[in-house]
């Protein structure tokens, strides 16, 4: 069977009968066969690149019309018969949106609706009746995000001073002011949070709610400029962006030209009576009350000389240790918060006077006092009249303790074997019944005589 007739014709549709015969006379017989002819219909295609999701940020939310936000350009679909495409909605929630002839999908929800993904599928129909057919695309509509931007005027270097770095506790020198960071979405839903990375990120750290920058190596470091990027983040999971700023950090110029006076320098260790000086371990033992005299640090310098203390490690370095960040993996948010108070604040329970170096307990010592930590080191600052600095680190163990322990042993001519010649005597603060043992070496073939 051919068709003979022309396109216009076959658009309304048309149908025809096919008779099939065979046999003759009566024996005859026919069966009727109806056929419908029409122009044929291929299911509609969607242009290529077609999102599969899209974002709505906080600013189109703003500059809409009322009635709804536009989500992304018109769907376009076509069919090859060049049929008219009609649009419409169905899946999970096409009740927060409608779409237009046009093929523009509007979002008509809340922008709390966003918080959480919406799905959307999009049909394309072309073709009436049995000539129908459909293309489905599904889209998830999500709450955007921008990347946020740096203040204007956020700046590229900055310098820091020897004499505040010399003078401040490590991990306290602050770097300019704090960075700030926004981005169109409202700071309550979607705040930004600091970081830093980069060549010398090691020696800085950054507060991830205030965007203050510390500086937590020394003057040394600083002899060439440093390098680190701090890197500004908003949202989260897929709507995560970011943005990065690099800052070079200098020594201050005029600071470099008063360093290249000398340094003080410490006197040797010894005792002077019972207060060590210069000593590197001050061994805290028993119940020692406060305002007691532990140690005394001597040192000469450009003019007169002062002193003050701060923690040897910043917490940055300090919570890196294994030993130190095993048993933070084990605390709670507010347990670690706690436990870095304390060490940060852990020179607080000392007081050095600034003329004289002499070193005092400012509370009374015992167990309950003692900090969270295996030993409590400081480092002692002396500054001459230059602004020049030198440093000394002092340990201070407070698990076990001797409570006596000579340095010297006074034999006499008329000792006999078996008489005391002193005595050693220790204890652990962990456990005040604790039996401790004692042993003895020797480099001078002491051991067999004592």
């Amino acid at each position: 069977m051919k068709y003979i007739g022309t396109l216009e014709q076959l658009e309304a549709g048309l149908a025809v009968t096919v008779t099939a015969s065979s046999g003759e006379g009566e024996r005859a017989a026919s069966t009727d066969f109806v056929v419908n002819v029409s122009i044929a219909n291929t299911a509609p295609r969607f242009a290529e690149g077609t999102p599969t999701q899209v974002a709505l940020t906080e600013t189109q939310f703003a500059g809409s019309p009322p009635g709804g936000v536009n989500v992304g350009s018109p769907f376009q679909a076509t069919d090859d018969e060049n049929d008219e495409v009609t649009y419409s909605l169905t899946g999970r929630d096409p009740n927060k949106f409608q779409i237009g002839a046009d093929g523009q999908l509007v979002y008509i929800g809340t922008e709390d609706d966003l918080k959480e993904s919406l799905s959307v599928t999009v049909r394309a129909s072309s073709g009436e009746g049995e000539r129908l057919k459909t293309t489905d695309h599904v889209v998830t509509v999500t709450l955007g995000n921008t990347a946020p931007k740096f203040a204007e005027g956020t700046p590229t270097q900055l310098p820091i001073s020897a004499q505040e770095i010399s003078n401040t506790a490590i991990g306290s020198v602050t770097v300019g002011a704090p960075f700030q960071a926004s981005d169109a979405e409202s700071e309550e839903d979607n705040p930004v949070t600091y970081s830093v990375h980069g060549r010398d990120s090691d020696k800085f750290e950054i507060d991830p709610t205030s965007g203050q920058l510390k500086y937590t190596g020394n003057v040394d470091d600083l002899k060439d400029s440093l390098s680190v990027i701090i890197t500004a983040t908003s949202g989260t999971d897929d709507r995560v962006q970011t943005t990065s700023h690099t800052l070079t950090v200098v020594l201050d110029n005029d600071v470099v030209a008063v360093s290249q006076f000398s340094k003080p320098s410490f006197s040797k260790t010894r005792l002077d009576g019972a207060i060590p000086v210069n000593p590197e371990i001050v061994e805290l033992v028993g119940s020692i009350s406060a305002g007691s005299v532990i140690a005394r640090v001597e040192a000469t310098g450009s003019g007169a000389v002062n002193y003050s203390l701060r923690p040897t490690l910043a917490w940055a370095e300090f919570s890196k240790n294994p030993t130190v960040a095993s048993i933070l993996a084990e605390r709670s948010n507010e347990e670690i918060a706690t436990f870095r108070s304390q060490y940060e604040n852990s020179h607080n329970l000392f007081s050095i006077n600034d003329a004289t170096g002499e070193i005092t307990l400012n509370k009374d010592l015992n167990p309950e006092t003692l900090p969270l930590l295996d030993l409590i080191e400081l480092q002692v600052v002396v500054r001459g009249s230059n602004g020049v600095a030198a440093t000394k680190a002092i340990v201070f163990p407070t698990k076990l303790g001797w409570i006596s322990r000579p340095t010297q042993l006074n034999v006499g001519s008329d000792t006999k074997p078996g008489d005391s010649v002193g005595w050693v005597k220790a204890k652990s603060f962990e456990n005040d019944d604790a039996s401790l043992s004692y042993s003895m070496s020797s480099d001078g073939g002491l051991r067999d005589r004592l």
